[in-house]
């Protein structure tokens, strides 16, 4: 199920990466639906040059659990490893996963490799580790699973 949200040209700058319907449009007149369409674009093309973990970010902020999650958190310093958000009372860790179609770093060999150890070691230190892609995160998966996880009630 992907969330409809309705944004004007303030809002723009929240990455636009929701479904605008035309009757949403808060226009009083027949260019309010246009209006929201360029919101839209702008805010697309916005979401274009911005990092995946400001995309969770936004999601957490909208969500109303961001001030749950710090962001870069060192859970492991022998490797200077992070979690991309951690909530440390929760033991839920958040992983975004970019370039998971293009063949991006995170998925090749040593990378791979590296990334296996850190979530390993995570998980024999007794956090969840939460592992989204793009997708996932824009289109409410994300989200959904993160709730389950705090709903869970388990914590350090």
């Amino acid at each position: 199920m992907v969330n409809t949200y309705k944004i004007s040209d303030g809002d723009a700058n929240l990455f636009g990466l929701f479904r605008i319907r035309p009757e949403d449009s808060t226009a009083d007149d027949s260019s309010g639906a246009e209006n929201s369409m360029n919101v839209l674009q702008k805010a697309q093309l916005k979401a274009r040059n911005s990092s995946l973990e400001d995309l969770m970010l936004f999601h957490l902020k909208l969500a109303g659990r961001a001030e749950l999650f710090e962001r870069e958190y060192k859970f492991y310093s022998a490797r200077r490893w992070r979690f991309d958000f951690a909530d440390p009372w929760h033991l839920i860790a958040i992983e975004c996963e970019g370039g998971s179609w293009v063949s991006g770093a995170h998925g090749r060999g040593a990378h791979f490799e590296s990334d296996c150890d850190k979530y390993n070691a995570a998980v024999l230190a007794g956090w969840r580790v939460l592992r989204f892609t793009k997708a996932m995160i824009k289109d409410g998966r994300a989200m959904d699973t993160i709730r389950k996880a705090l709903a869970s009630g388990t914590h350090a």
